[in-house]
């Protein structure tokens, strides 16, 4: 409630309906992923060998040369492997977005509609009650059944993804 309010306020100029706005859920998806974002993070962080950093220091790198040159391309691997469980937890979120936004889908009367109104996303869509209610009419069904399709082409994408860094990352290694 104490971040719809702030939304809400923050967007008056746009002037919303209320504070239950796909603004709103974002950054409540990013509030709730961040401390997986950053606790993955700091692991593939700190799984470089503090003597290799050691050793650059050694050499005459600066500390943001270090940083640059040695500990980031080491932990590539690692932090793309939190962004990618990150964004997998967020494309979850379904419970999170439902009472957040709620069921209400936007009109699209202006270019800043989508995110000053409120509105669905594919998960919410389908972990709705149009499931049961879709039971009877063959061309409600097969629109669920398209967006469950996209929603795993998009989790397919993700994996391939994660596997093509992966496979990159062994090589590099």
């Amino acid at each position: 409630l104490l971040l719809r309010d702030w939304v809400y306020r923050l967007l008056a100029p746009f002037e919303p309906l209320a504070g239950d706005t796909l603004v709103t859920a974002s950054i409540l998806l990013a509030v709730m992923i961040l401390p997986t974002l950053t606790t993955l993070a700091d692991d593939a962080l700190r799984g470089v060998p503090a003597a290799q950093r050691q050793a650059g220091r050694a050499l005459g790198l600066t500390r943001s040369e270090t940083l640059f040159r040695l500990v980031l391309p080491q932990a590539r691997s690692g932090l793309m492997a939190a962004l990618l469980i990150a964004l997998g937890r967020a494309s979850g979120e379904t419970i999170a977005i439902y009472l957040v936004i709620g069921r209400l889908d936007g009109n699209l009367a202006s270019p800043f509609a989508p995110l000053v109104q409120p509105g669905q996303t594919l998960t919410t869509k389908l972990g709705g009650p149009e499931l049961f209610l879709a039971a009877g009419d063959p061309v409600h069904w097969s629109a669920l059944m398209g967006l469950g399709a996209l929603l795993l082409m998009a989790t397919t994408a993700t994996t391939l993804v994660g596997r093509s860094l992966a496979k990159r990352g062994a090589a590099n290694a």
